[in-house]
């Protein structure tokens, strides 16, 4: 008899041991599928390679992107993009300079939207903007980027303005910050 309670005893904490798990298990899995939505719909890390935004971001640099907020860049906002013509399809760092209906050119050395030349505190102090880019009104899809570092970007002054579609999501922070490269 008091090995048939035994027994009893001892199943019940294995049921009750193995439906633990089952919650444990399933929470896990729910938590899985939550960041993986997230990482691939709201959020992801993207790590910069190459030397076009220095002193902003350098090679491998950490960085938080913003897929939900890629809509609507603001001027200044750094965006992760996909230059159209290039056949591997890889992204880049840029920052946006210039909006949808916004009047661009760059003249003297400095960019000017609809006229006035704009502040650019990100840039290494005497940074100046070459080649000259005739001014150019923006479609409604539009955006002009460039690299802060001008003088080794390839941006829009050479492939011209990025269409919304091309772009991937906006910087929202640094993650890690590698130490520059010379």
């Amino acid at each position: 008899m008091s090995g048939a309670h035994l027994s009893g005893e001892l199943s019940g904490r294995l049921v009750h041991s193995t439906s633990l798990l089952f919650e444990l298990g399933k929470y896990a899995i729910l938590a899985l599928e939550a960041l993986t939505l997230t990482h691939s719909l709201v959020l992801t890390i993207k790590i910069v390679d190459g030397p076009s935004m220095l002193p902003t971001f350098s090679t491998g640099d950490q960085v938080i992107v913003d897929r939900r907020d890629w809509v609507n860049p603001d001027q200044g906002d750094a965006v992760i993009l996909r230059y159209p013509g290039d056949p591997d399809h890889r992204q880049y760092i840029k920052r946006v300079v210039a909006g949808p209906g916004d009047t661009v050119e760059i003249r003297s050395g400095s960019v000017r939207v609809n006229g006035i030349p704009i502040d650019e505190p990100y840039l290494a102090p005497g940074t100046t903007t070459v080649p000259d880019v005739p001014a150019r009104v923006l479609k409604a899809d539009e955006y002009f980027t460039l690299g802060d570092n001008r003088g080794v970007s390839n941006d829009s002054r050479f492939f011209g303005p990025v269409e919304r579609r091309y772009l991937f999501g906006r910087v929202l922070t640094t993650l890690y910050h590698a130490q520059p490269t010379p």
